[in-house]
């Protein structure tokens, strides 16, 4: 019987625990972009708390973009372009971070970004010329 209501225990545990994949945090949070990586990645020191900073790569959510390592000519080209362009978007700029998640691959962080102004968010304005795609979790397709 104890068997039983151990059984039941943890059952009820993990049925009620939060799934740490599918945890959003709506934001916002308010982080200063340290460096571009590529078109849809950056360094960035975000606080999180009074006086409490802390550094992550972030990536922007529903876009993808040509690799700098890609595999072909015209897809490496056009992840010069990409990463200028989010280099001229934000850039040691301070952004504001909300929807935060993990995104399907392990440790990397995805979240919507916009500058304070308000504007559209990056995603979007990234979306508006040839240097990304929308993008949400399925196969990527090629540049090449």
């Amino acid at each position: 019987m104890n068997n039983l209501k151990v059984i039941i225990f943890l059952g009820f545990f993990f049925l009620s625990a939060p799934v740490l994949g599918a945890e959003t945090l709506e934001g916002s949070y308010r982080a200063t972009v340290l460096e571009v990586i590529d078109g849809d990645t950056f360094w960035a020191r975000v606080r999180i708390w009074l006086g409490q900073e802390t550094e992550i790569l972030m990536r922007l959510d529903g876009i993808d973009t040509p690799e700098l390592r890609g595999k072909c000519a015209r897809e490496r080209a056009l992840s010069v372009q990409a990463k200028k362009k989010l280099e001229t978007l934000i850039d040691q700029k301070i952004v504001t971070l909300s929807h935060i998640r993990y995104g399907k691959y392990a440790g990397r962080i995805l979240a919507t970004v916009q500058l304070p102004d308000q504007t559209p968010n990056i995603s979007d304005l990234m979306l508006a010329g040839t240097v990304a795609r929308s993008y949400h979790g399925r196969k990527r397709v090629s540049w090449c």
